[in-house]
């Protein structure tokens, strides 16, 4: 791939372990890219992926599709625009039940737990909603079934906090 002039984009859908690795071998190579979703596990492995595609002057994308589907394209506007006024609290869920046992969702060494995969939907619906990022989380891990997630979380619960106060617990909403 490196030497085909037919490819121009490199799209990494590994375990987010390795997302670092291949999207700066891509890089180097002179190839956009387009990652998968989380980014990498560590500050570190993003900040040398956009190091990488920044020095060899090609683009970086994370698939992440969901800014770009029409119902989140409407919900984000009501985020923006406030048309039913002040955001003061929002929840949201995403999940999936999954039996398998030797996922890399449930590995820790390759980038698995609930916030990298699902979580991060739950976790961009609350921001969107609000158009705001929050200064402080409140969160909770656990899991019912240790004989798949034991090196993980199976479920992780959180309470975030927006600088306009949305979620914030000592201010409830009156009714």
């Amino acid at each position: 791939m490196a030497n085909n002039p037919d490819i121009d984009v490199v799209y990494v859908v590994l375990p987010p372990s390795m997302h670092a690795e291949y999207t700066i071998r891509a890089a180097n190579a002179g190839k956009h890219v387009w990652c998968e979703k989380p980014m990498a596990p560590s500050v570190a492995d993003c900040e040398a992926m956009i190091k990488a595609c920044k020095d060899n002057k090609v683009k970086l994308a994370i698939g992440y599709r969901c800014q770009h589907d029409p119902n989140m394209q409407a919900y984000m506007k009501v985020g923006k625009e406030k048309p039913f006024g002040k955001v003061r609290m929002v929840t949201s869920a995403a999940g999936y039940f999954d039996g398998r046992t030797n996922h890399w969702k449930q590995n820790k060494k390759l980038g698995g737990g609930a916030m990298g995969d699902m979580g991060v939907y739950a976790l961009q619906g609350a921001r969107l909603a609000t158009g705001e990022e929050p200064i402080s989380v409140m969160a909770q891990a656990s899991t019912t079934r240790p004989e798949i997630y034991h090196e993980v979380e199976e479920t992780m619960m959180f309470q975030l906090e927006f600088p306009s106060g949305a979620g914030h617990p000592a201010r409830p909403v009156l009714v």
